[in-house]
């Protein structure tokens, strides 16, 4: 993901940031919610976040059925299975909704 913003500049490699994912939970049964949280330790502008096989490395679908004022969903492989940001606001904590897709997928990651 290569950033658009016009003030964005490449991050030097001594400056770090860790950023965390975290689930609500462990594992996931199909059409069921989770709660996504990404935690960053410095601010960041753009993001994008999604499903993916640990396997294969693809889309998994599953929608964002919640998601914070300056996000949106994207349709990539089905309705809702992408978000990202939708304005330059600085941002470090984000809280998303996640339901499963109607089949299982395996071992995922965000």
């Amino acid at each position: 993901m290569k950033p658009g913003h016009i003030s964005s500049f490449p991050q030097h490699t001594h400056t770090h940031s860790t950023v965390t994912v975290r689930t609500s939970r462990s594992v996931y049964l199909p059409q069921h919610t989770l709660t996504v949280t990404v935690q960053s330790s410095r601010a960041f502008m753009g993001f994008l976040l999604q499903a993916r096989s640990v396997v294969e490395d693809r889309v998994v679908g599953g929608e964002f059925t919640l998601h914070p004022p300056s996000t949106h969903t994207l349709s990539c492989l089905s309705t809702d299975d992408t978000v990202t940001h939708s304005d330059k606001m600085l941002k470090r904590n984000l809280s998303f909704s996640w339901r499963a897709p109607t089949q299982p997928s395996g071992d995922l990651r965000f």
